[in-house]
């Protein structure tokens, strides 16, 4: 049995967008009221997005190339770890600008505080000199 694939006929699509959701994959793309199309390397031939369409402008083709179910394993294994590691790089950078943002906000804190000791010091000062020298 060859395994298929959906087709959409340009000519008949309204872009109504009842298949894009229904599609498990997201084999489906397109924007509403345009034409959809399907991703060949994306569909798995479900024949879920057939019976939504309004027009009935979807057809079951078979796919050009061999079905490799070994090849699609490891596209999906190497797909799941790149996103992993876009995943994992996104919270290294995110947790590196709050760690910059609490150690300037600590710095701020410092400098504050310090200011605040300078100027009870000057404060005293002047207050002991006033009683010193009326």
């Amino acid at each position: 049995m060859a395994v298929r694939r959906a087709l959409i006929q340009e000519a008949d699509c309204i872009g109504c967008g009842k298949c894009t959701p229904v599609c498990p994959t997201d084999a489906i793309v397109g924007a509403p009221k345009f034409l959809h199309n399907v991703l060949e390397a994306d569909c798995i031939g479900c024949e879920r997005c057939v019976p939504v369409c309004p027009v009935d402008c979807i057809s079951l083709v078979p796919m050009q190339d061999q079905f490799n179910p070994a090849k699609l394993t490891q596209d999906a294994r190497k797909a799941r770890s790149s996103y992993v590691r876009t995943l994992i790089s996104a919270r290294k950078i995110r947790l590196e600008r709050e760690r910059s943002e609490e150690e300037r906000e600590f710095r701020l804190i410092k400098k504050a505080l310090h200011e605040e000791v300078k100027d009870q010091r000057f404060a005293r000062r002047a207050f002991l000199e006033k009683l010193l020298n009326p």
